[in-house]
């Protein structure tokens, strides 16, 4: 069924699966979280002009770290390969309006 999805859903549900991560923290998640030296991701607030004032906070308002699994790790070199540190990982974004 993911053979047949829109372009890069597959990675998101891989990401989502490999970590247990939120689908808002996916969708908001920033190359800069990404920390290949400690193989961790680290979840924290991001700006968003789509979530009230302008920034997102995740769900428990608190800056998290998360263990990358090996199987994770090629998927997201090549998500993050040639983006700056300030551009989301995902292609799908968060899309929510504002209140």
């Amino acid at each position: 069924m993911l053979r047949y999805s829109i372009k890069g859903v597959e990675d998101v549900f891989l990401i989502g699966t490999l970590t247990g991560m939120r689908p808002a923290e996916i969708f908001h998640m920033l190359v800069s979280w990404v920390d290949f030296r400690q193989n961790k991701i680290f979840v924290q607030a991001s700006l968003c002009p789509h979530c009230r004032g302008g920034k997102w906070v995740p769900k428990t308002g608190h800056y998290r770290g998360i263990d990358i699994a090996p199987d994770l790790l090629p998927i997201l070199r090549r998500l993050a390969r040639k983006k700056a540190d300030t551009a989301r990982v995902s292609r799908i974004s968060c899309t929510k309006e504002r209140p």
